[in-house]
């Protein structure tokens, strides 16, 4: 199995809700997702994140969402964390899930 993490938070310091803001019609979020939605060798999508909007977006195109615990929910929690938290989630749960 082929995943495609994605990631996000909601609170973006230089930039409020960047990933939520439109561009040309769409969530910023949305361009990543819907890439990772199309890739041929992609099984599964999923988003990580502590955003509400985040995830119905995310729910509504089809991706599985992971929530993040307190501790990545700060803007000192590094990107690197997120991504080993996604990785033993989807390790975890991808039989669960599906």
């Amino acid at each position: 199995m082929i995943a495609a993490l994605v990631i996000g938070r909601e609170g973006s310091v230089g930039f409020p809700n960047k990933n939520i803001y439109p561009v040309l019609g769409k969530p910023l979020m949305e361009y990543p997702l819907s890439a990772a939605l199309k890739a041929k060798s992609v099984d599964e999508v999923y988003l990580s994140t502590d955003s509400k909007k985040m995830k119905s977006i995310a729910r509504k195109h089809g991706a599985h969402v992971i929530d993040w615990p307190a501790e990545l929910c700060t803007k000192e929690a590094l990107g690197e964390d997120v991504f080993v938290h996604g990785y033993e989630h989807i390790k975890t749960n991808y039989d669960k899930e599906l």
